[in-house]
């Protein structure tokens, strides 16, 4: 039933999105072409937009006070060609503050619209035009923009969550209770090798984990952009959490020991997961920490495959990264097992 929690919680956001959400309008220049829905699909995953015929125009038209506009982008020509030589397209972004009132809402627009170019073009623009215009004396902190949080974002965590949980925790078990019961000894009087043993067990979870994550990515179906990717990534998550658990499983002789290892370990898997996002992905120190850690990969392989900006060459990296070090884990998993079982 623990296991269950993250299918909950995202069944339950579905229905809070979708009882609360409403199309934000989109005032664009937008020369380039660049999809406007892609850049705000953070902060504005439902948004129509109207095109303007000068930057100039944008920002009238998101300072008038009666707007019914929530943003304003400006998107010159060659803006993504002009980054990647260095040059400083003017970009900018204006949020109007009667609109959209929270703080955390507004920087969410303002972070996704930068980190989409920073994306495309492999560098970052060394400035922001960024404006919230017609902001309130004081701006509203509630809660309830929770709510409006991208759909990519949570699904990809969640996706990341549910194969930890169970690589883990329950698949290590199922080992170390047959090694307390003696069972697993027969296993090793029979044709089968070590390495057999080891794929056999991980399967058990392994399919239970891509029934919870295909559930999760069927509520979050409208965020995904690139569905074939994200499939290659949950199994390839899926994987790695197996390789995790059956090395625990392999090593361990007391389950209760496991636990506590499984625990520590299993923090240090969750904490990259949120460097992976777009807010902390540049943090000073701790962002490329977070690079170390194989559940990094996971979960940025799980974002831009939903958010459709996951390229060829990116995704291969990651891909290669991800295979490499499961395949090393299951071998080492098979050896560990079989002198674990036979010697200890």
């Amino acid at each position: 039933l623990v296991m269950l929690v993250p299918v909950f919680v995202s069944a339950i956001y579905m229905v809070m999105n979708l009882a609360a959400q409403a199309p934000d309008q989109v005032l664009a220049y937008n020369p380039a072409g660049v999809p406007v829905s892609a850049m705000l699909r953070l902060a504005a995953p439902n948004l129509t937009t109207d095109d303007a015929n000068s930057a100039a125009a944008v920002r009238s038209g998101l300072a008038d006070k009666n707007s019914h506009y929530s943003y304003g982008v400006v998107i010159p020509a060659n803006a993504i060609a002009d980054l990647k030589s260095g040059k400083r397209p003017a970009l900018a972004i204006y949020v109007n503050g009667a609109k959209v009132q929270g703080y955390l809402e507004q920087q969410r627009a303002i972070a996704s619209f930068f980190d989409y170019f920073q994306i495309q073009a492999g560098i970052g623009p060394n400035y922001q035009a960024a404006e919230v215009l017609n902001a309130a004396a004081t701006t509203s902190h509630n809660y309830a923009e929770l709510v409006h949080q991208n759909g990519a974002l949570f699904g990809a965590i969640a996706l990341v969550l549910v194969p930890i949980g169970v690589g883990i925790y329950i698949l290590p078990g199922l080992l170390v209770e047959e090694k307390e019961k003696k069972t697993i000894r027969l296993l090793f009087t029979s044709p089968a090798r070590s390495l057999d043993v080891v794929i056999a067990k991980s399967l058990v979870s392994y399919f239970y984990t891509i029934a919870l994550s295909l559930i999760i990515a069927l509520l979050f179906i409208n965020y995904i952009s690139d569905f074939t990717s994200l499939l290659l990534f949950i199994g390839l998550g899926n994987l790695f959490a197996a390789s995790i658990g059956i090395i625990f499983g392999a090593y361990f002789n007391d389950i209760q020991t496991m636990y506590t290892w499984a625990g520590v370990v299993g923090l240090m898997l969750m904490w990259p997961i949120f460097f992976a996002m777009p807010f902390l992905h540049d943090v000073p120190v701790l962002s490329p920490l977070a690079q170390i850690f194989p559940s990094y990969y996971i979960t940025r392989g799980l974002y831009r495959a939903a958010n459709g900006d996951l390229d060829f060459a990116t995704g291969l990296l990651y891909t290669g990264l991800l295979a490499a070090f499961t395949i090393a884990a299951f071998l080492v998993a098979a050896w560990t097992l079989r002198r674990r079982t036979i010697f200890v």
